[in-house]
């Protein structure tokens, strides 16, 4: 389990700032169990918010997930959504 910072990209516009944001990830040697765990974005944690959703991809498919922590707070936990 092993979060790579430059796999995590906006995918939502910067101009709306004020609203959840929408993230892409991918991973080519997590699974989407080991990505939805807690813990898994804390190397994100300076650019996730609560309510963000984030459009993973691991090596058995796609999930959609959406920040359930607070901003700024340790551990990043997500839900699958």
């Amino acid at each position: 389990m092993s979060f790579e910072a430059n796999k995590l990209g906006r995918g939502s516009s910067s101009a709306n700032n004020d609203g959840p944001i929408t993230w892409q990830y991918s991973s080519d040697v997590d699974a989407g169990a080991a990505i939805a765990l807690s813990a898994y974005f804390d190397g994100a944690v300076d650019k996730l918010n609560q309510y963000d959703e984030i459009l993973s991809v691991g090596t058995d498919g796609p999930a959609r997930l959406q920040v359930s922590s607070a901003a700024g707070v340790t551990p990043v936990t997500v839900a699958v959504i």
